[in-house]
């Protein structure tokens, strides 16, 4: 398969709201818990076990209380559903979520704020996601700059979609690919316009790999040789310069 070039907006369109995507991308056991406390502390649900709550009371009135006592609001946490529980799962999904990005295996793209009608997606630098993330309304913001409409996309998506296969499943066993790795690198080299199409591939592969190692230092160089950076990088360069 031939790589293609991805238009940022396209990516976008295919991409999850980063209000939802925490969830969305989680794996199938806590994403599926998710849904079931989100549904049980709807409001339609605390309305049901409040109509329920009052049928009972109605028909079996509380006894009597002292005047000074302090009044009984334990029925408020069954009427309002398992907020504690949502509470935490929902932390730790974001935990999780931030952490797949910082791993590449997640992908931002969004608008730079002000948005225009006719402004294209960007994607979102790397080191915005130590600034506050402002999950409900899809934005980040630190430095100086904001992005908006923010949208979460799998690298694995992007990599097949560009034409650069995944790993097979006889390699899994043995050393992690670096795909989405060199996929990231080359994508923030090419969008900060530090790629030289007029020089050297050679020299693209070695911006390539400083670039890795600064990002990942503890994994080494492994997967970054210059005749797998070349053999990576090859449809994409040819795919820019045609």
């Amino acid at each position: 398969m031939s790589a293609v070039k991805l238009d940022s907006a396209y990516i976008w369109s295919k991409a999850i709201p980063l209000r939802r995507a925490y969830w969305k991308y989680a794996p199938a056991k806590e994403r599926n818990r998710y849904e079931e406390l989100l549904k049980a502390i709807s409001i339609p649900a605390a309305m049901a076990r409040f109509s329920e709550f009052y049928r009972k009371r109605q028909a079996s009135p509380a006894p009597p209380v002292a005047p000074e006592a302090k009044p009984d609001l334990t029925f408020l946490s069954d009427i309002f559903g398992p907020t504690d529980e949502f509470s935490a799962l929902q932390n730790k999904l974001k935990s999780a979520c931030l952490d797949y990005i910082r791993r590449g295996h997640l992908r931002a793209f969004g608008y730079s704020a002000p948005r225009r009608p006719d402004d294209t997606p960007v994607e979102v630098p790397s080191d915005l996601w130590a600034h506050p993330i402002y999950w409900d309304k899809d934005t980040l913001s630190g430095d100086g700059l904001e992005i908006v409409a923010v949208r979460l996309i799998p690298t694995q998506w992007l990599l097949q979609t560009q034409g650069i296969s995944p790993q097979s499943p006889a390699r899994r066993q043995g050393r992690p690919s670096r795909d989405s790795d060199i996929l990231n690198a080359w994508n923030e080299l090419v969008e900060e316009g530090k790629i030289d199409f007029s020089g050297t591939r050679a020299n693209a592969c070695k911006l390539v790999r400083e670039r890795i190692l600064k990002l990942f230092p503890d994994q080494g160089e492994a997967g970054l040789g210059d005749k797998a950076l070349y053999r990576k990088l090859k449809p994409l360069w040819d795919k820019a310069t045609e």
